[in-house]
């Protein structure tokens, strides 16, 4: 399965996925405050007039819920208040995984970025709008705790609790914050993609499919191994932890993928 390299894409995918939500309850923090602090700290926000807006989208989505959001100008700081810090980091952990999706099947690394968290406010930061010494100053001011796009543990901490407090290993909170839950079993412990081929234009999407794996801490290796199968490969199978994958593909009829959770 052959892709073309994506890198600049990055930005333009993540900004949008970061709004992602059903804006509802309250916070503690006003994203307008948090953007006044941010420029007093040394950061550069452009939109730094009005009041901060409100974002909605339909109920298919997966719940991000935010309360606020600022967009501060093209390349520049995007600042976003949830309900809570649990919310914060769940939503970073999913809008990565989706990001990491889409770039890993357009045959892309991942994205680059830098974001602070301030308790339930999370501010994102694109690749190379300022250096990782500024970034650090500007946190220390702040008060807030530097986040990156390979932040290991931030990522196996978040999942570990999700896991902890799901009876299917957290399949069900990665199938919706990757917005597939229509893919589910009617039990819960596995999810089946089939994607689009070349004579099946109505199929999955492979994103999607790697943004489950993503969810489900899957290894790289994974990843590597499932964009290199042939049609001649037959049937590939692999596990990790407590979830076993397996997929075949043919160019004609796209890839056909079932995530098993078999703990």
């Amino acid at each position: 399965m052959t892709t073309t390299k994506s890198k600049f894409l990055t930005s333009a995918l993540l900004a949008p996925l970061l709004f992602l939500s059903l804006a509802c309850g309250s916070s503690s923090q006003s994203a307008s405050t948090v953007r006044d602090a941010f420029i007093k700290s040394g950061g550069t926000c452009s939109n730094s007039d009005g009041p901060a807006p409100t974002t909605t989208v339909s109920s298919e989505e997966p719940d991000y819920p935010i309360v606020e959001s600022i967009s501060c100008g093209e390349n520049e700081a995007s600042i976003t208040v949830y309900k809570s810090e649990d919310d914060a980091k769940r939503a970073r952990y999913f809008t990565e995984s989706i990001t990491s999706g889409v770039m890993l099947s357009l045959g892309s690394e991942g994205s680059e970025f830098f974001g602070i968290f301030l308790g339930s406010t999370y501010i994102y930061l694109p690749n190379d709008a300022y250096q990782e010494s500024e970034i650090k100053q500007i946190a220390d001011e702040m008060g807030g705790l530097i986040h990156s796009d390979f932040d290991v543990d931030f990522r196996n901490s978040v999942f570990n609790e999700i896991a902890s407090n799901s009876t299917n290993g957290g399949m069900t909170e990665a199938a919706n914050g990757c917005a597939t839950s229509k893919l589910m079993s009617n039990d819960a412990v596995s999810i089946t993609f089939d994607t689009k081929g070349d004579e099946d234009a109505d199929g999955d999407s492979l994103f999607s499919a790697f943004c489950v794996l993503k969810a489900l801490v899957a290894p790289d290796y994974i990843f590597d191994s499932v964009m290199s199968t042939r049609a001649l490969d037959g049937r590939t199978e692999e596990s990790w932890g407590t979830f076993r994958a397996s997929w075949s593909y043919h160019p004609d009829s796209g890839m056909d993928m079932t995530i098993l959770f078999e703990g």
